[in-house]
C-alpha cells in the first residue's frame, strides 16, 4: 500500500483509501466480473449486491483497519508498519477473507 520505500508510514496518507479500496476491489468486483467473463457463468453476486457492499461497508473496512494497525500512533516506522499489519491485518494479503469480512462469501 506504501511505495517508493517510505521510512515512516501515517495513519493519514491520501494513497491509503484509494489503495485499500482498489485491493478489496480485486478482491471483490474485478473477481466476480472475470469469473462471469472468463468462465461463462451467472456472477455469483450482481454489481448493485458488490455496490451496495462498496457504499456501506468499504469506508467502515478502511476505518478498522487503520485504527488496528495505527492504533493512538499518527504514523510507525516502515518495518514496525510491516509486521503490524500481517500480525492485525493479515486479512488483506487473503481475497476469500477480504470478501469474508465484507459478506461476500
Amino acid at each position: 500500500m506504501q511505495d517508493n520505500d517510505q521510512p515512516k508510514i501515517s495513519c493519514s496518507d491520501k494513497d491509503f483509501k484509494p489503495a485499500f479500496f482498489d485491493i478489496l476491489d480485486q478482491a471483490t468486483a474485478i473477481l466476480f466480473e472475470a469469473e462471469a467473463l472468463i468462465l461463462g457463468v451467472e456472477r455469483q453476486f450482481s454489481e448493485e449486491q458488490v455496490s451496495k457492499v462498496k457504499e456501506e461497508k468499504y469506508d467502515e473496512l478502511a476505518e478498522e483497519f487503520l485504527d488496528a494497525v495505527f492504533e493512538y500512533d499518527s504514523s510507525l516506522e516502515r518495518k514496525e508498519w510491516e509486521k503490524t499489519v500481517v500480525k492485525k491485518q493479515g486479512f488483506i494479503f487473503h481475497p476469500e477473507k477480504i470478501r469474508e469480512k465484507l459478506g461476500l462469501k
